[in-house]
């Protein structure tokens, strides 16, 4: 057997097989052409609400909207007026609403007589069946309370004839039944509606209350000359002298001192349900 010897291999050797290997090997081919796009993939999840931005500026002011409808004009004219020793005057202290009140005083001897008087005269003709209330918030510290005269004209020429007159001892009678003497049992120092202070009188006067002609008696109620009866009797004319379209000549809220010297504030006066005066 023939021995084979080992070959040894030069650098150079080692250089030249591996350029023959490869050209023996491939070339690489050309690149393929791109592919088509993928479907597209599901819609990801919303992101974070990111922070408020800053405030804008402020836009302009809008145009001036429509003038409203005019109030109700006003349904009577009032002043104050006071006889002999009486007083009325506007007050700061006490009010029962805003600022001020009418403070009605009688100082003179007794059946003088002194009157303190609101006046309400009507602006546009009123007769007396268009009355439906009258009341006022009253604040008594001495005596009787305030109470009304409705002044009556009957001929038309614009004067009073005779007037009726309403007042707390009438209304309701109870007051003067179980609460007599004078005053009757009315209440001092604190705010009432017209003659309700004990819960028993009518918080306004109206149809129901008890009114008497000041030309007569002005009592007893069962008395000679004492002319009587509710507000809706007087309307329908069934005591004489007056009825419904007897015109109404002005309206006094007032104290007089022809039994008790009598003090008192009011507020809030309403013919109606409108209110006449109230400052």
């Amino acid at each position: 057997m023939i021995g084979c010897a080992e070959l040894e291999l030069t650098p150079e050797m080692e250089d030249l097989i591996k350029d023959e290997v490869a050209k023996m090997q491939d070339p690489q081919g050309e690149a393929g052409l791109a592919g088509s796009a993928g479907p597209q993939g599901p819609q990801g999840e919303a992101g974070l609400v990111g922070p408020a931005g800053s405030q804008g500026p402020q836009g302009p002011t809008g145009s001036t909207g429509a003038t409203g409808p005019a109030g109700a004009p006003p349904m009577f004219s009032v002043s104050l007026t006071a006889r002999n020793g009486g007083q009325a005057t506007i007050s700061n202290t006490p009010v029962y609403t805003g600022s001020y009140s009418v403070f009605l005083q009688t100082t003179g001897a007794i059946a003088a007589p002194d009157e303190g008087t609101i006046i309400l005269t009507p602006i546009v003709p009123m007769a007396l069946g268009q009355l439906q209330s009258i009341s006022w918030m009253e604040y008594l510290t001495a005596g009787y309370p305030p109470h009304v005269d409705i002044y009556l004209d009957n001929d038309g020429d614009g004067l009073a004839d005779d007037s009726l007159v309403v007042e707390y001892a009438y209304n309701n009678m109870t007051h003067y039944t179980t609460e007599a003497p004078m005053p009757y049992g009315a209440l001092l120092g604190a705010w009432y509606a017209t003659f309700s202070d004990d819960g028993n009188g009518p918080v306004s006067v109206n149809d129901t209350c008890y009114a008497w002609l000041n030309s007569g008696a002005s009592g007893p109620p069962s008395g000679s000359g004492h002319i009587a009866g509710t507000l809706a009797q007087w309307k329908a004319g069934s005591l004489g002298t007056f009825d419904a379209i007897s015109v109404i000549v002005k309206i006094e809220i007032e104290v007089d001192n022809w039994v008790v010297q009598s003090n008192a504030y009011v507020d809030v006066i309403k013919v109606n349900g409108q209110t006449v005066w109230a400052q």
